[in-house]
């Protein structure tokens, strides 16, 4: 029982750790993030009846940002995916994390779960890789992209779900209805 409740306040964690550092108007921690995706995935593959796995694309968006856990502050997307060093040692670190945390709680599927969202080699988790990036889009868009003060980074959120859209024909016109509501925050003095 003690191990239970050691898990469950590690999970806790989440609820502390801040997304968006450099962006302190669009404050979310990385729990509502997940919480989002959850949503956000349940309700497309609903309405676009998509032939997925629906509990699986579940488990994989619960899970995929646990390395998350105890820090203070995520890396943001931009940093991170557009240096490849660094995007490298965050990946080397969240496969550690993961790893420890997976064999000290004794549950394998929560290493299982990160490494096919971090491969995407299932339909399912380039849906949750597309869905995890829809999420931050809308969160930008209900936050009205505050903070945003260079063209690179609305640039960047604008084209977050390019990639994995790609597998999924049928969201293209969620995905450009996303773009067109985040480039109409862009400041007329960046365009």
């Amino acid at each position: 029982m003690e191990e239970l409740i050691e898990f469950y306040s590690y999970i806790e964690q989440l609820k502390c750790v801040t997304r968006y550092k450099s962006f302190k108007a669009m404050h979310e921690n990385v729990a509502g993030h997940i919480f989002g995706t959850l949503f956000v995935a349940y309700d497309l593959m609903a309405k676009y009846d998509l032939k997925l796995n629906k509990s699986h694309v579940l488990e994989l968006l619960l899970f995929h940002d646990l390395a998350e856990a105890g820090m203070k502050f995520d890396i943001e997307a931009p940093n991170s995916a557009g240096n490849a060093n660094i995007k490298q040692l965050k990946h080397i670190e969240e496969v550690n994390k993961i790893s420890a945390i997976s064999e000290k709680f004794k549950k394998p599927y929560i290493i299982k779960f990160f490494n096919e969202f971090e491969e995407k080699q299932t339909r399912e988790a380039l849906f949750a890789n597309l869905v995890d990036k829809i999420e931050a889009q809308n969160h930008m868009i209900q936050n009205k992209c505050k903070d945003l003060q260079v063209l690179e980074d609305y640039n960047f959120i604008i084209n977050f779900a390019d990639t994995y859209v790609l597998h999924f024909p049928e969201l293209n016109g969620v995905v450009e209805q996303l773009k067109q509501k985040l480039k109409s925050f862009i400041p007329e003095n960046l365009k």
